[in-house]
C-alpha cells in the first residue's frame, strides 16, 4: 500500500462525516428545484467538493507546487 493510499484509509472516514454534512447542508440550501436538476445529482456533487475542499485544506503543499 502507497503512502497516499494509507493517508486515505486512515483520514478520510474520520473527515467525510463532517465534511459531508456539511456539503450536505450546503446543498439543501442552495439548490433551485426550478432549474430541473435532480436533488441527488446537485447534493453529490455539491458534498464531493466539500470533501474535497477540506482535504485541500488540511493539505501542506500548496496545490500549485505539485
Amino acid at each position: 500500500m502507497g503512502a497516499a493510499q494509507a493517508f486515505v484509509s486512515m483520514v478520510v472516514p474520520r473527515l467525510s462525516p463532517s465534511a459531508g454534512s456539511l456539503g450536505l447542508i450546503d446543498a439543501i440550501g442552495k439548490f433551485d428545484g426550478a432549474v430541473g436538476t435532480r436533488f441527488e445529482t446537485y447534493g453529490s456533487r455539491r458534498i464531493r467538493g466539500a470533501i474535497l475542499d477540506y482535504l485541500r485544506g488540511m493539505d501542506w503543499v500548496s496545490r500549485l507546487s505539485r
